[in-house]
């Protein structure tokens, strides 16, 4: 037995493995269609840009908070790590609950169903597509990404990174061809600089509508256990990927509206494909494969993080321990993958998937405040933990502050929507009363259970992790 194999997640990331892990998770489809709800809600191009430079600053400060948070605490689980050893057990069970049952699955197969109608609209190029035709292949996509993720962690990261590359290759593509107009004294929108900008309400629901694109910032802190160096190299991730987004996404809306008048872009359903369908008509038919592979790397990189989330809160005790098994043979969280696909699945099942999306900007605004309250409370409680990267305190103050107002606003401006996100999240409770709370579960419930996780090692040919020590 001394020379059994020790289960536990491998370090196998270098840092640019980080990068375009984090740059694929935030650039997803978001930045292809947000765009118009931005200008919508703005009531300018100046002001536009304003929101995103503006949202682009909150999310920084919050990747900031984070990079401090786990380089001090060194362990993959992400947010819901922090808040565990900041602010206890339960706020950190029901954010695990909030991300990995509502806003990641939601993200997922709102991303794959997006992903069938492009590919299926040309087929039915007369009428729209159908929808058991849309959702079967959104759970063949669902279903295929897992199993990359199940099979080999550098299978999932290499495929990220392809995708990154060709993502962010198709955005240059998109810009030059805005800034090519600019470049000859084409300013359509721009020219109208900031005139019918909105009141400070509309500012705000335009900053929630730009969120969305930057959400997924904190996602390398989800694999840190797998993360070379965590406390050199996780600062660097999440800086290095924050400037590249923020320079794309402005850059992006400089050309929308260098080529595009306002009303082309409210009246489009996707800036970029109306934009180059004016500028490079030629290169407009790729333009949706583009967006598809722009989705499936965001599909490829939630998939991968929010299993690691759940194989931590299946460490902890706060969810089944068959959760917190690894594969003997690919060293990947097996059960984990398999739990978020069939989550996500479900979803697929219902119509009105794209109405969940609206609770994932609420689920990331709470996971940002319980972070940096996380953080300002270990700085007074346990002010001799070691932290490898220390930032201002003004830092996470702002942090906070931003938080905190974008946490409040929605309960004046939509209480329908954030009741209806509020009750999905205390869903939860139930969930933390048997698994965490109940201990002393009859033995005929314990051997049942016994029974079932030992046939699911078997047919998963999984087996509980080692002691994985932290690595600075």
């Amino acid at each position: 037995m001394e020379n059994a194999k020790k289960l536990k997640l491998e370090r196998k990331l270098h840092w640019y493995h980080g990068v375009v892990l984090n740059v694929g998770i935030i650039i997803g489809g978001g930045i292809f269609i947000s765009p118009k709800g931005v200008l919508d809600n703005a009531g300018s191009p100046g002001m536009a840009l304003v929101v995103w430079i503006v949202s682009g600053m909150i999310s920084t400060l919050g990747a900031l908070c984070y990079a401090e948070l786990g380089t001090s605490i060194p362990s993959s689980g992400g947010a819901y790590t922090f808040i565990y050893h900041g602010l206890g057990e339960f706020p950190a069970f029901i954010q695990m609950w909030g991300l990995t049952f509502i806003a990641y699955p939601a993200g997922i197969t709102a991303r794959a169903l997006t992903i069938s109608y492009y590919v299926l609209q040309p087929v039915f190029s007369s009428c729209e597509p159908p929808k058991i035709a849309v959702k079967l292949l959104a759970l063949i996509i669902i279903w295929f990404i897992t199993y990359v993720n199940y099979r080999k962690v550098k299978w999932a990261v290499n495929v990220q990174m392809f995708l990154t590359t060709t993502k962010v290759l198709s955005l240059l593509v998109i810009t030059a061809a805005g800034l090519a107009y600019l470049g000859q004294g084409q300013m359509e929108s721009l020219a109208g600089g900031f005139n019918g900008s909105t009141t400070a309400k509309g500012f705000a629901i335009a900053i929630y509508s730009a969120m969305f694109s930057y959400s997924g910032w904190a996602s390398i802190t989800t694999v840190t256990e797998e993360l070379k160096k965590p406390s050199r190299n996780l600062p660097i991730v999440i800086l290095v990927s924050m400037g590249i987004v923020l320079v794309t996404y402005i850059l992006i809306n400089i050309a929308y509206f260098s080529a595009l008048s306002v009303r082309e872009m409210l009246e489009s359903y996707a800036a970029s494909i109306t934009l180059v369908e004016k500028v490079i008509p030629a290169i407009a038919p790729v333009i949706p494969a583009l967006v598809a592979l722009a989705l499936i790397g965001s599909i490829n990189g939630s998939i991968l993080c929010a299993s690691r989330i759940l194989f931590i809160g299946g460490r902890r005790g706060h969810l089944p321990s068959i959760i917190n098994h690894v594969n003997i043979n690919h060293s990947t969280p097996g059960f984990a993958l398999i739990l978020i696909a069939t989550v996500s699945s479900l979803y697929a099942t219902l119509d009105n998937i794209y109405t969940l999306i609206n609770y994932c900007v609420l689920v990331d605004v709470l996971e940002m405040f319980l972070s940096v309250t996380s953080l300002l409370r270990l700085r007074y409680t346990n002010p001799q933990l070691e932290r490898p990267m220390k930032l201002n305190l003004i830092i996470p103050i702002l942090a906070f502050i931003s938080a905190l107002y974008l946490l409040l606003f929605p309960l004046f401006s939509k209480p329908e929507e954030i009741g209806i996100g509020l009750c999905l999240l205390l869903t939860g409770i139930p969930v933390y009363i048997v698994f965490v709370k109940w201990t002393n579960k009859p033995k005929v419930i314990e051997r049942l259970t016994r029974d079932l996780y030992v046939s699911i090692q078997k047919v998963l040919f999984c087996a509980q992790e080692d002691t994985i020590p932290c690595e600075k």
